[in-house]
C-alpha cells in the first residue's frame, strides 16, 4: 500500500476532476468549491510532467510513503507508453506501457521495479515484473533473557 501511494494519489485527483468536471459543467463557475478549484491545478502539474513525441509519451510520477517497517520513502516512477499503429477507434487498441520506479527509505530499504504491458498486433498480451528489493529488517528473539541489543539484523 504504502510503496503506491504517490501514484494512488494522482490517480484519485485524476478520478475526482473527471468526476467535478462533468459536474462543472452543470453549475455555474463563480461557486466552486476549493477542490473544483484544486482539480485543474493538478491536471495542469501532471502535464507539465509529460513529454509526448510521435505514437511514444513519458511521464514522470514522484512516489513517498511511510511505514513503520521501511521509515519515510521517496522515489519517482516514469511510465513510458507508446501507441500502437492501429487505429484508435479498434476494439483491440491497447497501449504497451513500462513504468520502471525506483525508491529509497530513510531505514536502508531501497527498490528497483519494472513493470511492462506489451501489446502485439495480433491481439496478444505480455505482462512482467521485475523486481530488486533491499530491505534489511530487524527480528527479535524468542526467549526471556535479557540481550545487550533487543534485536538482530538480517537480510
Amino acid at each position: 500500500m504504502y510503496k503506491t501511494l504517490g501514484t494512488g494519489i494522482l490517480l484519485s485527483l485524476w478520478s475526482l476532476g473527471e468526476l467535478l468536471g462533468q459536474a462543472r459543467v452543470a453549475k455555474d463557475s463563480s461557486a466552486l468549491s476549493f477542490a473544483e478549484k484544486a482539480i485543474p491545478l493538478a491536471e495542469d502539474v501532471i502535464d507539465m510532467m509529460t513529454i509526448e513525441k510521435g505514437r511514444s509519451s513519458l511521464s514522470l510520477y514522484p512516489m513517498a510513503g511511510y511505514s513503520l517497517r521501511t521509515g519515510f520513502e521517496f522515489g519517482f516512477m516514469p511510465v513510458w507508453r507508446i501507441k500502437p499503429k492501429a487505429d484508435a477507434d479498434s476494439k483491440f487498441y491497447r497501449p504497451t506501457t513500462f513504468a520502471p520506479s525506483f525508491q529509497v527509505s530513510t531505514k536502508g530499504m531501497y527498490e528497483a521495479q519494472i513493470d511492462a504491458l506489451v501489446y502485439t498486433q495480433n491481439r496478444w498480451m505480455f505482462i512482467s515484473e521485475f523486481q530488486y528489493l533491499n530491505l534489511p529488517d530487524e527480528y527479535y528473539g524468542i526467549g526471556n533473557q535479557a540481550k545487550k541489543r533487543p534485536f538482530t539484523q538480517y537480510d
